[in-house]
């Protein structure tokens, strides 16, 4: 079972890991904001951890903001 966990885990985190940012501290502000913001169709969940499509939505969305210089 534990060759099977490690497997997906990689997989989860690859979804978010897939945006390329210019600074380490945009990744760092991407990180918390997506941490932080609540998935609005997942009850007690944020958007980095969240499989809902709209997540996946939100957060492209908070990196197109990052990329535009927006601040949090």
């Amino acid at each position: 079972m534990a060759t099977i966990g490690s497997a997906i885990g990689p997989t989860a985190w690859a979804a978010i890991d897939a945006f390329e940012f210019n600074t380490p501290a945009q990744e760092q502000q991407y990180r918390t904001l997506i941490e932080e913001l609540r998935c609005p169709k997942c009850q007690n969940q944020n958007i980095a951890d969240s499989n809902a499509p709209l997540a996946a939505d939100l957060r492209q969305k908070v990196y197109e903001m990052i990329q535009a210089g927006r601040d949090n």
